[in-house]
Formats: C-alpha cells, structure tokens, sequence
C-alpha cells in the first residue's frame, strides 16, 4: 500500500477519541486527550481498567471507543459521555467502553519513545497481548501483511472502521509529528444542492449543503470543510427564496 522506514505495518483506524493513559510510580491513572484534557471523569471504567491492567510507571497512547450492540463504532456514545454529568458512573457500568492501545511510550520507567515502532510493539505486547477478549484496555491489530490488511480494509468498514494507519516499522514515537504515518480511508460519494456560502460570495469560506427529503422537502445536511484558496471565483448560490430549510 505504501513504502515505509523498515517496512510497512498496518493498524485499523479507530473512530474514537484520541486518548493517552499514564499509570506512574505509585499507581495513580492519568487518563487524558492529546490536548491533556482529562478523561478520568468521563470514563471511570477505563480509568479503573488501565489501574489494574498495566504496570506502574507506564504511558500508552491509544483510541478510547465504544461498541454498540451490534458490534459497530458508535461515536455518539462517546460524545454523550462529556454531558452525561452524574450519569457517567451508571454508563461506566451499562455502556462501557474500551481504550484500544496502539503503541506504548514508557514502560516500567523506561523511555521507549526513541525506539523503533517494532521493539515498542513488542512491548506493548508483553503488556496486553495476554488480556481478555472482554477486558476494556486491548492493543490494537496490528499487521506487517498486505494481504491481511487488505482484508481488514474491507472487511472492517461494516463495523464503522473507516480506514487504516500505515506506520514505518524503524519510526521513533513524536508527539505531534504524525507526517510518518499514512492514513487510507474509505471514502463514500453522494449529490448534494449548494444553497449556501459563508465567507463572501467571490471568496467563499466553506459551502452551506442541502439534500431532498422523502417528501421533497429541501433541507441543509451538512456544511463543507474549509475550501481551497484555489477555488473558482465565481460560486452559482441559491437565491433567497431558495425553499432550503434549516434543521
């Protein structure tokens, strides 16, 4: 799929919050986003889970994601977990969710960060490689087969998995400096009206997208991301009495 430092080696792509769980020397759990926003509180389980599951004077990095019951990724499970205020004890408990790790940066007080991903795999395998099917902190699959992750590809989008990671198996561990790795997503196509822009009309910053009901009624859907600043000067907008109904 790609070339890679050492060779390639595959991960799914988890569609999760980014999570970085620290166990230190006297078994404290710092469970936290890239930005080191705490998630101790959100995801009591995972907190108590990463405790008993990894040694003290660790640090991992991983994917926090909830399955729903049909054994796909449901994201909006996790999101509800930043405004379910008292509730997040009783959900911890009937929709618990997971941290799948995909690679460690210290173990047992030992920096690995300036190791190649193949001996911090290793690692991270002594670590959790033995865990339990049903246990909530797991590291992630993670193949240096092709074919394999071929079949990952597509066999995994039907749980809400929509790509894979492509990693350099002699790459070191940077923070923020993800450049190295290559990210291969599904990537799905549909028609949608232009009703809108925000930004000025020969410059538009993003586009305001509609879609037809069932009933034939127009409605926004979505806005787009950012547009090039290569974006053609002149944009055709729905008129003001465009029948694009907001939400």
């Amino acid at each position: 799929m790609s070339s890679c430092r050492g060779g390639c080696r595959y991960e799914p792509k988890w569609d999760g919050f980014r999570a970085m769980a620290l166990v230190d020397a006297y078994r404290g759990v710092h469970l936290a986003s890239r930005r080191l926003a705490r998630f101790n509180d959100a995801f009591p389980e995972i907190a108590l889970a990463v405790h008993d599951q990894l040694p003290p004077e660790t640090v991992v990095d991983g994917e926090i994601v909830r399955w729903d019951p049909d054994g796909r990724l449901d994201f909006a499970a996790l999101q509800r977990r930043h405004v379910a205020g008292r509730r997040r004890a009783k959900l911890g408990r009937t929709e618990p969710c997971h941290l799948v790790v995909f690679d460690v940066l210290e173990s047992r007080g030992v920096d690995l960060r300036d190791r190649p991903l193949r001996e911090r795999r290793r690692v991270l395998e002594d670590l959790l490689g033995a865990a339990a099917p049903t246990a909530l902190v797991v590291a992630s699959p993670h193949t240096d087969d092709p074919a394999e992750a071929r079949v990952w590809f597509d066999a995994l989008l039907a749980l809400g998995i929509e790509g894979l990671v492509v990693k350099g198996a002699d790459d070191p561990y940077r923070p923020g400096l993800r450049t190295s790795w290559k990210k291969v997503k599904h990537r799905a196509t549909t028609e949608a009206i232009i009703g809108g822009i925000t930004g000025a009309l020969a410059d538009p910053e993003t586009l305001i997208l509609g879609r037809y009901t069932g009933s034939g009624r127009l409605r926004v859907v979505a806005r787009s991301t950012p547009l090039p600043r290569t974006w053609p000067a002149r944009v055709s907008v729905a008129s003001s009495s465009s029948p694009l109904a907001a939400t």
